[in-house]
């Protein structure tokens, strides 16, 4: 039976994740930062290890560029949209009576503002943030931790996500099975999600809602 199911927030159920990527890019630029990865590759993870990953290890840098980046989010929040049909789809679900978690590596205070911005905060079940763990996305605890909020099985719960950071974790927590929604940046990575079902957009599951819930017939 389907009885709950785990979201990412940003880049899935908001439309945040290019607000992210400029936010860092701004602090980058700020502290005269030049960073040899691109942000697009780390998001997804905690924002105190894309930190460090940006100022390669450098921890009291890597402090200041976080904070940089907290202040630039906050002014771009507003911003923030819904995803195409994440709404509905969290609605359908809730209404079927199926248990709903977000789970994201962006701290408490940027999760919830977002939650707010799009909308969303009523209709999710759980929120598991970066600060409620030790260990982020690609680790599966907080992953894990959704699934005893829920007081759910792996084997009863799907994951939905955008990254392979997502994929990864929602693979090692072993759920049911792992929707990937595809963004650009990912069409030369989309090989790296085997057994996944790969969609467009959130409409796909929207229009596939009653097949869904009729798992649980």
């Amino acid at each position: 039976m389907l009885k709950g199911v785990v979201f990412d927030l940003d880049g899935t159920l908001a439309d945040t994740a290019v607000i992210h990527g400029e936010a860092w890019r701004m602090a980058l630029r700020d502290l005269g930062i030049q960073a040899r990865i691109n942000v697009e590759q780390l998001l997804g993870k905690r924002a105190p290890e894309i930190a460090l990953e940006l100022t390669e290890g450098n921890s009291e840098l890597a402090q200041r560029l976080l904070e940089r980046k907290n202040s630039h989010f906050k002014s771009l929040v507003g911003l923030a949209k819904p995803k195409a049909c994440a709404i509905e789809l969290l609605k359908g679900l809730k209404d079927a009576g199926i248990k709903l978690s977000v789970v994201t590596s962006s701290n408490r205070v940027s999760a919830y503002s977002v939650l707010e911005a799009v909308n969303m905060i009523n209709l999710v079940d759980y929120i598991i943030t970066g600060d409620d763990v030790d260990k982020g996305k690609p680790n599966p605890e907080p992953v894990i931790k959704a699934l005893r909020l829920m007081n759910n099985e792996p084997r009863d719960v799907v994951g939905v996500g955008d990254t392979i950071h997502d994929y990864e974790a929602y693979l090692r927590a072993n759920l049911r099975a792992i929707v990937i929604v595809v963004n650009p940046l990912m069409i030369n990575y989309i090989t790296q999600f085997k057994d996944a079902l790969i969609v467009d957009n959130l409409c796909v599951l929207l229009n596939a809602l009653n097949v869904i819930i009729g798992l649980n017939a």
